[in-house]
């Protein structure tokens, strides 16, 4: 017999509502998937070791 999913239990959506940018100003909804606290376009950039390379 099949689980019925309740709202009521799912900690998933999060009772606060939809989460947005942090970045002042963005309005962008984040994903449930997306850990981050900001989305795509004011993600800090980390620059990657890159050892025996010569990037032109």
């Amino acid at each position: 017999m099949p689980r019925s999913r309740s709202r009521a239990g799912s900690t998933a959506a999060g009772s606060a509502g939809p989460r947005v940018c942090a970045e002042e100003g963005c309005e962008t909804r984040l994903s449930v998937y997306n850990d981050a606290e900001h989305c795509s376009l004011h993600h800090p950039t980390v620059l990657l070791r890159t050892r025996g390379r010569h990037i032109a």
